[in-house]
């Protein structure tokens, strides 16, 4: 049933209004379905009350970068390409599977042919923790050395964000579990910037980086872990990441 509901919502023979409609019904639907999961924690953020977003921080990694708009791009999950064609770069890689971007793709399919470099890779592909692992560890084989990543989505502010499968249109997935793996991590720097639904900024700073396979252990792992462990994450404010990431690429240069 769930299947069919969402095949139907997505069916772009109906009109926006009767998918929207389908569209509800099959979100509530999970919300059913799932309910044992609930979970009454949540954080407190306000991203539409924030004047700074996804776009805005890839820009600001541009303008710091020692090549500014000689930067070559990569975005996995283009969708309308809100994001995409805001980026003030031309030379600019996207890669979707259903639409936007420049590439007709899978992320597994993009990489497996890849031999290009990319000094700033914007992973927002399929939001679930398995998918986004391979897109990061792909990402880390082809970013320059003095190159950025910046993964989006990594701060669900409750139950109905995290969970996998989707229950609702605002997702962000359960992605969240690669952060504590970048805790035990070595050669790798990263950040979670509070904003836009949590972006995570990853500087490269060995070859020889390792990034622990956690998979199995956080397999099972709820919201609640997350709620409760949130604050052993790199977690900072805009502004002392704005200044992390500059001075981090200042360090690069030299």
């Amino acid at each position: 049933m769930n299947n069919l509901l969402f095949k139907l919502a997505r069916n772009k023979l109906f009109n926006i209004s009767i998918r929207s409609l389908i569209s509800n019904f099959y979100y509530t639907y999970k919300k059913v379905k799932y309910r044992k999961y609930r979970s009454k924690n949540n954080l407190n953020f306000d991203w539409n009350k924030q004047n700074f977003n996804r776009t805005a921080l890839l820009n600001f990694i541009i303008s710091c970068h020692s090549k500014k708009t000689n930067s070559r791009y990569l975005e996995i999950g283009c969708q309308n390409n809100l994001n995409f064609n805001a980026i003030g770069l031309k030379s600019k890689v996207g890669v979707d599977p259903d639409i936007g971007g420049t590439l007709r793709l899978t992320s597994d399919q993009f990489f497996k042919q890849n031999r290009s470099k990319f000094d700033l890779i914007f992973l927002d592909g399929l939001h679930t923790y398995e998918q986004t692992k391979i897109d990061l560890l792909n990402s880390l084989a082809a970013i320059n050395n003095d190159g950025v990543i910046v993964l989006d989505d990594f701060i669900p502010r409750n139950w109905k964000e995290h969970f996998t499968p989707r229950v609702q249109t605002n997702w962000n997935g359960d992605i969240w579990k690669i952060a504590f793996e970048l805790v035990k991590s070595k050669g790798i720097d990263y950040r979670i910037i509070p904003i836009d639904g949590g972006q995570c900024v990853i500087f490269k700073n060995s070859n020889e980086y390792y990034i622990p396979d956690l998979g199995s252990k956080y397999k099972d792992l709820d919201y609640d872990y997350f709620f409760n462990n949130f604050n052993k994450l790199s977690v900072i404010d805009l502004d002392s990441g704005l200044r992390w990431i500059s001075e981090s690429l200042e360090n690069k240069k030299i």
